[in-house]
């Protein structure tokens, strides 16, 4: 790797955890090039635009969650669909990634504004978590892509829940603050 694709990642890191910490409200090319201890010509000049560095910033992000959540749990099916909601979402609900969950709310709600980027990207982190589902789906679904996408629906209906303060309403599990 070249020093320029390096400086080029050690910026990637920095915005991206900018991005965690302060939401995409904040996205603003100076706040993050602060963060990144760069100026935001220097951000432009590596990313090409505002728009391109938040597209790289969020398929970087994308790649952190799935790794993260390779690394918490195992490829290996569940024993049953309510232990791998359990384990999923008392997953979700740690600090790492609810920070996480923050994000992706507002990459939907951008995209439901009809923002193409968010679109794509909300696409792509919905394909990505329905893959590393499909490994981990229970024992005897017959159509386990298919389960993995329910699933996805399931999961998400819950982080949503979760964040309005309501997922003891759901599937009994405990209140716990918004994200």
């Amino acid at each position: 790797m070249d020093a320029r694709q390096e400086k080029r990642n050690q910026l990637l890191y920095a915005v991206a955890d900018h991005i965690l910490d302060h939401g995409l409200l904040d996205a603003s090319l100076r706040p993050m090039a602060r963060t990144a201890g760069t100026s935001d010509r220097m951000l432009i000049y590596h990313f090409g635009s505002r728009e391109q560095l938040i597209e790289t910033v969020l398929e970087h992000l994308t790649d952190r969650v799935k790794e993260s959540l390779d690394l918490a749990l195992p490829a290996m099916p569940f024993k049953d669909r309510p232990t791998a909601i359990a384990s999923i979402m008392n997953l979700l609900r740690t600090p790492e990634f609810r920070r996480f969950n923050a994000v992706w709310l507002e990459i939907l709600a951008k995209a439901a504004s009809g923002k193409e980027t968010y679109r794509k990207t909300a696409r792509r982190i919905m394909v990505v978590f329905a893959d590393w589902l499909e490994q981990r789906v229970p024992k005897g679904e017959e159509d386990r892509r298919a389960a993995a996408w329910t699933l996805l629906a399931q999961i998400e209906g819950l982080v949503v829940m979760d964040a309005a303060g309501q997922s003891e309403r759901a599937f009994g599990f405990e209140e716990q603050q918004s994200i």
